[in-house]
């Protein structure tokens, strides 16, 4: 998704707009989520898995 993002300003339809795509930064709402959860993995660092669930495999 980045790669086609980064492609799209600078190459791509959004070229006109490359600027203006690739120096915004991310809603507030997102910096608090990201802080949060580098918050929580600070205090709670131990060898316990964040996310229990595993991923299913199945062959492509």
């Amino acid at each position: 998704m980045i790669q086609e993002y980064v492609h799209d300003a600078l190459i791509g339809e959004d070229k006109p707009y490359a600027a203006q795509l690739l120096t915004r930064s991310a809603p507030l709402s997102f910096w608090l989520r990201y802080q949060i959860i580098r918050l929580k993995i600070a205090l709670y660092h131990t060898h316990q898995k964040i996310f229990d669930e595993t991923l299913p495999l199945r062959p492509a």
